[in-house]
């Protein structure tokens, strides 16, 4: 199949990584080691201070707000508006995105080729992948994937990739 890619496509990409690292659970281990280590720090700032319990626990619900709003709330404000401008603008730096992409499979891997480059990748180098009603995304690094937008193929095709991503990824 031969896809040509487009800004929207980037973004929805970009939108579908950042929202399967936030509902990862392994994106949630240093958040809850950071979060242990504060409410450990605040214990000994009540037991070392000599602080009333009144004004330690007012102190201790502002940080644990403040944790809040940086844990949940700031992150999916970048997400929604952060992350889209920077994705719009690597589109624009990336210039080999910006021709068609002659993408295969079959089950030894995945090819790509452009005007300027081909390469083949074997299913076992991809460590995950995730898809939603538009595209695959196919993980190369943890913050590195292959875009494969639904629209450019069949039905049989999205199948047929989705068997091999399931099979070998």
């Amino acid at each position: 199949v031969t896809i040509q890619l487009t800004e929207d496509d980037l973004v929805a990409a970009g939108r579908l990584y950042d929202w399967s690292n936030f509902r990862d659970p392994a994106s949630w281990r240093p958040v809850a080691v950071v979060w242990i280590a504060v409410q450990g720090v605040l214990l000994a700032i009540y037991v070392l201070s000599g602080m009333s319990s009144e004004r330690f626990f007012a102190f201790a619900k502002y940080v644990n707000i403040g944790m809040l709003i940086g844990t949940f709330i700031i992150p999916i404000l970048v997400m929604r508006f952060v992350s889209p401008r920077n994705v719009r603008r690597h589109f624009k730096a990336m210039k080999i995105l910006h021709g068609p992409i002659e993408l295969t499979w079959s089950a030894e891997g995945l090819s790509e080729k452009t005007s300027t480059s081909s390469s083949q990748t074997p299913w076992n180098h991809f460590p995950k992948w995730r898809e939603d009603e538009a595209l695959f995304i196919i993980f190369v690094a943890p913050t590195m994937y292959r875009l494969i937008p639904k629209r450019f193929l069949t039905p049989h095709q999205i199948d047929d990739l989705r068997s091999h991503l399931k099979q070998s990824v």
